[in-house]
C-alpha cells in the first residue's frame, strides 16, 4: 500500500497536459556519462574540424553567420581543455586555434606572431582566480563573515552620505563573491574627473585615482552611495574583489600577492602574473604604446578584480585543475560551481564569481540544460572569455587583443560553443551507447534487463526487466495505475564514481518514471522530476538505483533493491 501511494505520489509530480508529444525531464546534469579521449574521438574531433572552418572563413572575411569581427586589427587565441584525459602538461589543449591580425605585423612591442603562450592582459578574468586562491587559502567557512570583521575602517570612517548610508555589517564576504554586495563599480579608476571631460567642478574628496592607500581608500568609499542593500541583486562591482582580498589578507596575515603567486606556482602558472611583467617576450601588445594598449595601466589597489596577465596555455592548466579539484576539495567545487543568484535574463545566473549561461536547445523550458560557467571582460585594448562547462568536464578561453578598442567576443564564443557542445553531447551519447547499451542477464534469478541504444531523447532507456516469471515494469506501471507501454524509465549517471580494487570504475545512475501518454503542460511546461528521485525503495533501498561496474572492457550492472548482479550480454 505505501509502495502504491508513493508512486501515485511520484507520478503526480510528473507534467501533465492536454496534446503534446512525450519529452523525458531529465535531473539536472549530464545525460550520459563523460566522453572520454576527445582528441582522438572521432565526432569531437568533426566539430572542430567544422569549427576551424567556421573561424577560418570569419578571419579571412571578417563576416560569418554569427557575425562579424575586425579581421584586419583583431587578433586573438583559443583554447579547448578537458579534465577527462591525462594532461598534457606542455600543450594541454583538444583543440587550439591562434590568429594574428595583419596590424599586429607593425608592431614595435611585444610579438607580431601567435601562439598558445603568448602572453595578454585578461581584465576581469582575474576575478575568478581570486575567488579561487579565497578558497585555497581560507575555504568556504568565511562567506558568512562581515566584511567589517576583517575592515573595521569602513563603520569608522567619515562618509559624507546620510541617505542610504552603506550598512557594511551587512555585506558579506559571500557577497562580495558572488555580486550581491551592493557595492560601487570602481573607485577611482572610472572616475570622470580624471579625465578631459568638460564638466561642472563639484566638491568631492581629492585623489581618487583608484591606488590610494588603504586609509583613505576606506575612508572615502565609506562615503560612497551604495547602489543596492546588500543581497539584494547581481550587480558587477571590481571593488568587491579589492576588499575580498584585503580580507583574505587579514585573515592569513600575508600579501594577497605572495598567495596569488603560490597558487600559480604550484600548478605550473609560469606566465601568469597580478603584477606588471618584466618581460614583453612573447607578449601581445596593440596599439601605438604599452600605456595606450592597456598593458602598463596600474590598477592599484583593484588589481585582484581586473589586473592579471595570463596566456591560453597557463588559464587551460588552471582550468583543469579547477575540474578537477586539484587544490580544493570536489565538495568545494562542486559548491563552487553552482548558482548563487538570477538575474534579470531567463538564461543567465550569476555565481562567485561566475556569469552562468543556461543553455537549452531552441530555448525550450523542458530541453535538458547546460550549464556553462564564464567570466569575461576587457581592459584597455584586451577582451578576454573564460568557461568551465562541468556536465563535461571541459573548458575554454578564448584571449584577444585590437589595435583600436577592446574586441567584443561574443561571436568567437558562440562558434565554439555552437561546434563544440552537440558534438560533446554526440560523443557522449555514442560512448554510452557502445559501453551501456544492451541485454544483461543474472544466472542467480533468471533476470534479464535491456537497456536500449540513445534515441536521440536525453538518457537510458529501459525497455524490459523481468525477474523469472515477473515482469517488473509491468508490475511498475500497474501499482501506478496506467499502461505498462506507457511506462518511461530513463537512466541518468550520478557523479557518484568509485575506483574498484581491480582498477575498473563503479558509477551509479538514478532512474527517472514518467508516464509517456501524459504530455507536458499546455504553453507552460514544467520539470519538476527532481522531487520524485529516490522516492521509491524496497525494503529499504531505492528502486531507482542502478550501478554499472565497468572492468576490463566488461560491463555489469547491479540492483540493489532486488539484491540483483547481472553481466551485459549484448
Amino acid at each position: 500500500m505505501l509502495l502504491q501511494i508513493s508512486f501515485i505520489l511520484l507520478l503526480s509530480l510528473v507534467p501533465t497536459s492536454r496534446s503534446q508529444s512525450f519529452q523525458p525531464c531529465p535531473i539536472l546534469g549530464p545525460r550520459f556519462p563523460l566522453p572520454t579521449g576527445l582528441a582522438s574521438d572521432s565526432i569531437v574531433q568533426s566539430a572542430l574540424k567544422n569549427a576551424t572552418a567556421t573561424l577560418d572563413e570569419l578571419v579571412s572575411t571578417s563576416n560569418s553567420t554569427y557575425g562579424t569581427i575586425s579581421s584586419n586589427t583583431t587578433s586573438f587565441s583559443i583554447g579547448l581543455f578537458t579534465s577527462n584525459d591525462p594532461l598534457n602538461f606542455s600543450h594541454p589543449f583538444f583543440y587550439e586555434y591562434n590568429y594574428a591580425a595583419p596590424a599586429l605585423s607593425k608592431t614595435k612591442l611585444g610579438t607580431s606572431k601567435l601562439n598558445s603562450e603568448t602572453l595578454f592582459r585578461i581584465g576581469t578574468v582575474t576575478e575568478v582566480f581570486t575567488v579561487w586562491v579565497f578558497l585555497i587559502e581560507a575555504g568556504e567557512a568565511y562567506w558568512i563573515d562581515p566584511i567589517t570583521k576583517y575592515i573595521p575602517e569602513l563603520v569608522e570612517g567619515n562618509g559624507q552620505i546620510a541617505f542610504g548610508h552603506f550598512s557594511w555589517e551587512d555585506v558579506t564576504l559571500g557577497d562580495l563573491a558572488r555580486h550581491l554586495s551592493g557595492v560601487p563599480r570602481d573607485y577611482g579608476i572610472a572616475d570622470l574627473s580624471t579625465r578631459n571631460f568638460s564638466l561642472p567642478n563639484a566638491l568631492v574628496i581629492a585623489n581618487r585615482s583608484g591606488c590610494l592607500q588603504p586609509t583613505y581608500f576606506f575612508r572615502d568609499l565609506s562615503g560612497r552611495y551604495p547602489i543596492y542593500l546588500p543581497g539584494t541583486t547581481p550587480i558587477m562591482s571590481n571593488t568587491a574583489f579589492q576588499l575580498l582580498a584585503y580580507a583574505l589578507e587579514g585573515i592569513k596575515q600575508q600579501p594577497y600577492d605572495a598567495m596569488f603567486n603560490k597558487t600559480a606556482t604550484s600548478i605550473g602558472l609560469s606566465r601568469s602574473s597580478l603584477r606588471y611583467p618584466l618581460s614583453t617576450r612573447n607578449a601581445i601588445i596593440p596599439g601605438a604604446n604599452e600605456s595606450v594598449s592597456g598593458w602598463s595601466t596600474d590598477f592599484g589597489g583593484e588589481d585582484p578584480a581586473i589586473a592579471m596577465y595570463s596566456t591560453i596555455t597557463d588559464i587551460s592548466r588552471a582550468g583543469i585543475a579547477m575540474l578537477n579539484s586539484t587544490l580544493i576539495s570536489s565538495a568545494m567545487t562542486r559548491r563552487w560551481l553552482k548558482p548563487t543568484a538570477h538575474t534579470s535574463n531567463l538564461v543567465n545566473d550569476a555565481g562567485r564569481p561566475w556569469i552562468i549561461y543556461k543553455s537549452t536547445k531552441d530555448q525550450s523550458p523542458i530541453n535538458p540544460v547546460i550549464d556553462i560557467y564564464t567570466s569575461y571582460g576587457s581592459v584597455g585594448l584586451y577582451s578576454s572569455y573564460f568557461g568551465l562547462v562541468p556536465d563535461y568536464n571541459v573548458g575554454f578561453v578564448i584571449l584577444a587583443a585590437d589595435e583600436a578598442s577592446a574586441p567584443d567576443l561574443n561571436v568567437h564564443v558562440d562558434i565554439v560553443a555552437d561546434m563544440l557542445l552537440p558534438g560533446l553531447e554526440k560523443a557522449a551519447i555514442s560512448q554510452a551507447g557502445s559501453i551501456y547499451s544492451g541485454e544483461y542477464r543474472s544466472n542467480q534469478t533468471a533476470a534479464s534487463l535491456i537497456i536500449e541504444k540513445p534515441d536521440g531523447m536525453p538518457g537510458l532507456s529501459l525497455s524490459n526487466f523481468t525477474m523469472g516469471s515477473k515482469d517488473i515494469r509491468k508490475e511498475l506501471a500497474t501499482v501506478a495505475g496506467i499502461s505498462p507501454s506507457a511506462l518511461s524509465i530513463r537512466l541518468y549517471p550520478t557523479d557518484l564514481i568509485e575506483r574498484t580494487t581491480s582498477g575498473g570504475t563503479k558509477i551509479a545512475f538514478r532512474a527517472v518514471f514518467q508516464d509517456e501518454s501524459a504530455a507536458i503542460d499546455a504553453g507552460t511546461p514544467t520539470c519538476i522530476t527532481w522531487l520524485s528521485v529516490g522516492a521509491l525503495s524496497y525494503y529499504g533501498k531505492p528502486l531507482d538505483l542502478f550501478i554499472f561496474n565497468l572492468s576490463e572492457g566488461q560491463t555489469s550492472l547491479e540492483i540493489p533493491a532486488f539484491n540483483l548482479d547481472m553481466i551485459k550480454e549484448r
